[in-house]
C-alpha cells in the first residue's frame, strides 16, 4: 500500500512539474528597441556621445549636452532626454555606446544582454507576457539620484516597456502588459 501512495505520489510530481516547463518558452523573446532614456543626476551638465548600430551597422550618433542635477528645491530636479527614431521597433542585434565627450567616462550594452537577463526573468517569474517584439529601452544614468555630486561614472541597463508608460516609444513598439 505504501508503495502505491509514493509511486502514484511521484507521477503527480511529474505531471504537476511538466504542466509548470509549459510556462517556460525554449528561447527567450526576441526584443525591439523602443526607446533610449538617459538621466544625468551629477551636478555638472555632461556633453554625451549616443551611438547605436543596428545588426552592425552605425544607425545613429550625435552628441547631446544634459543639464545636471539641482538639489536645492524641496525635489531634486535632473536633466534627462528621450531618443525616438523610425528605425526604432524592429527585431535587431543593437549596440548602445554612450560615453562623456573628452573624458574616459562610458559604457556599453548590447540587445544579446537583455535578451539573456529577461530570459532570466522570464524562468524565475513564470513569464509568458513577454512576446517576440516586446520593445525595451536602454538607459544610461549619470551620477546617484537625489546626490548631485561629481560625475564620475554611468550605469547602464534597460526596462521592458509597459502599456501605462506616458513616454513616446517607436510607433511600431509592442509592450508588455505588466
Amino acid at each position: 500500500m505504501r508503495r502505491r501512495m509514493l509511486l502514484t505520489a511521484i507521477g503527480v510530481g511529474k505531471l504537476h512539474l511538466a504542466g509548470c516547463l509549459n510556462w517556460i518558452p525554449d528561447d527567450p523573446p526576441e526584443l525591439a528597441l523602443g526607446r533610449i532614456h538617459i538621466e544625468n543626476h551629477s551636478d555638472q551638465d555632461v556633453e554625451v556621445d549616443v551611438s547605436v548600430t543596428k545588426d552592425s551597422e552605425r544607425v545613429y550618433q550625435e552628441e547631446h549636452l544634459i543639464r545636471g542635477e539641482e538639489t536645492s528645491g524641496e525635489y531634486p530636479q535632473f536633466g534627462a532626454m528621450n531618443i525616438v527614431e523610425d528605425w526604432m521597433g524592429e527585431l535587431a542585434e543593437y549596440e548602445f555606446r554612450v560615453e562623456v565627450v573628452d573624458s574616459e567616462i562610458g559604457t556599453s550594452l548590447t540587445t544579446e544582454s537583455v535578451t539573456e537577463s529577461v530570459r532570466e526573468q522570464v524562468e524565475e517569474a513564470a513569464r509568458d507576457d513577454i512576446q517576440d517584439g516586446t520593445c525595451f529601452e536602454f538607459t544610461a544614468r549619470f551620477g546617484e539620484p537625489g546626490h548631485g555630486g561629481e560625475l564620475d561614472d554611468v550605469t547602464i541597463g534597460y526596462g521592458l516597456l509597459q502599456t501605462e508608460d506616458s513616454l513616446e516609444t517607436a510607433p511600431s513598439c509592442n509592450v508588455s502588459e505588466e
